[in-house]
Formats: structure tokens, sequence, C-alpha cells
């Protein structure tokens, strides 16, 4: 009989968090990717399996053509996912880049002066990517969170 109310919650809960997450493709990297990742991009590559916080601020890595901070994190997917990227800040103007595992950049995109939070959405092959979190103009530094999730 339990089987039988297991499935019947998937089929009546399906936009419920705790059951609609046991299907999801977006995971965190292993610790041996995240140390691959880290060696390419020369900058510590943190995991991302959602939502993370964080601090631009000195020490971290630079962008090496305009010198502004930026924070790296993967995500893995295990099949082609339509995924939106929200970068969001109080103390800086955002801006999010996004690479393969190979360090191309797919694709980027930043506030306007004033905004607080930053979109980019992308239709993503299964495989290991990875987020930047940046700020638009050299120097900006601050508190930031940063979210993958599919479409």
């Amino acid at each position: 009989m339990r089987p039988l109310l297991l499935l019947l919650a998937l089929v009546v809960l399906p936009g419920c968090d705790a059951v609609s997450s046991i299907f999801d493709s977006l995971s965190a990297p292993s610790v041996e990717d995240l140390a691959d990742l880290s060696t390419l991009f020369g900058c510590d590559v943190e995991g991302l399996g959602g939502s993370e916080s964080g601090s631009l601020a000195g020490g971290d890595c630079t962008i090496p053509s305009d010198g502004s901070l930026v924070d790296l994190y993967a995500f893995r997917l295990s099949s082609e996912t339509d995924v939106r990227i929200t970068l969001t800040s109080d103390d800086f103007t955002p801006y999010v880049l996004l690479y393969d595992d190979n360090v191309n950049l797919l694709d980027q995109s930043g506030a306007e002066p004033g905004d607080d939070s930053v979109e980019l959405e992308y239709l993503l092959n299964d495989g290991l990517f990875v987020v930047a979190a940046n700020s638009r103009e050299a120097g900006e530094t601050g508190r930031y969170t940063i979210r993958v999730e599919r479409r």
C-alpha cells in the first residue's frame, strides 16, 4: 500500500519542491571536476547546486581584460536543460558570465547601473559549466547571491 501512496504523491504533488527536486538535472560537480576546473581557469572554482551567497572582495580572482573581481561556480547538468542564472547584489552592479568546461565563453549579461540583479537564460546540453559572479566595473565589491535553476 505504501508504494501506491508514494506514487500518488508524485502524481498529485508535482510542484512540491521536495518531490520535484528528485527529478532535477542540475547538481554540484565532483571534487575532481572542481580541481580540474580550478586548474583550467587559474582560479578556485566552487560547486553550485542551486543557490549560493558570496562576496566580491580583495584577494578574489580578476577578469584579465578589465581587472574586475570574480568568483567562479560550477554546476553539472545530466540532460539538456533550459537554465536561468540570476545574480543579485545591493552592493555593486551585477555582471554574470557563462563558460563551458573548456573555458569557452558561452554568454554574458550585465545589469544596468542602478539595477540590483541580472538574469541570463540559456539552453545547455548535458555537461559541466562554470558561471562567474562579477561586477560591471572594476573595483566594485560587496555581497551577492547567485542562483542557477531550470527555466
